[in-house]
């Protein structure tokens, strides 16, 4: 196994963009899979989850696959009821919808201030805007207070067969 420049594995597409959630800097993103994929996934022990996380437990856990994963930064939906989780439903639905699947291989994530309720038309917006694309903007989506994209592919053989294995997070720094 031997790391390389980062990339997206093949059939996987990804977007990010300015929605207009935060000043100047992007704040929404996408990941797509041309078929659904294998997907598990770590969550707070919190009693107090947010609505997208529990969402997309919920989502994971039907199924074991996701075919999209839409993230959101500067406003994490997080300690706001009954309309944190229909905004979060709602995510995944236009997501869903734009790219043709079903909505329960949707997951969503946001990142960002607790308590404040997802400005829907902004995110419907950029929704409408994301494209099906190569490029790595999602990494810098999703940051907060972090001063750099963290990013990591791997180039490795199986039964003969070149693989790439590819991850990205968030994190302080």
């Amino acid at each position: 196994m031997k790391e390389i420049e980062f990339t997206w594995p093949k059939g996987f597409y990804a977007d990010g963009l300015h929605s207009g959630l935060r000043k100047k800097k992007l704040d929404l993103g996408w990941l797509y899979s041309q078929v659904p994929a294998s997907a598990a996934g770590v969550y707070t022990t919190n009693q107090f989850c947010a609505a997208p996380t529990a969402l997309t437990k919920q989502t994971i856990e039907q199924s074991h696959q996701l075919q999209a994963l839409v993230v959101n930064s500067a406003v994490a939906n997080s300690f706001t009821g009954a309309q944190g989780e229909v905004d979060a439903q709602t995510e995944q639905e236009l997501v869903a919808a734009k790219l043709g699947i079903n909505p329960k291989l949707v997951g969503v994530a946001s990142t960002g201030v607790i308590g404040e309720f997802l400005p829907m038309a902004k995110l419907k917006a950029g929704i409408n805007a994301l494209k099906l694309t190569a490029n790595h903007k999602i990494t810098e989506a999703i940051l907060t207070t972090d001063t750099h994209p963290k990013t990591i592919s791997f180039e490795f053989e199986q039964a003969g067969q070149k693989c790439v294995m590819t991850g990205f997070c968030k994190g302080s720094g």
